[in-house]
């Protein structure tokens, strides 16, 4: 694997991980703020 490969694969695994992490904070206050109730968003 080249260098240019090996950056893009830490900069999509990278983004990725933000990416849940954003979800899983969202999750979490969405879930206190309705009280817990499973509400889609």
């Amino acid at each position: 694997m080249n260098d240019k490969e090996l950056l893009e694969d830490l900069i999509l695994s990278a983004m990725n991980d933000a990416v849940r992490q954003i979800s899983d904070a969202l999750s979490a206050k969405m879930k206190t703020a309705t009280g817990g109730m499973n509400l889609p968003f």
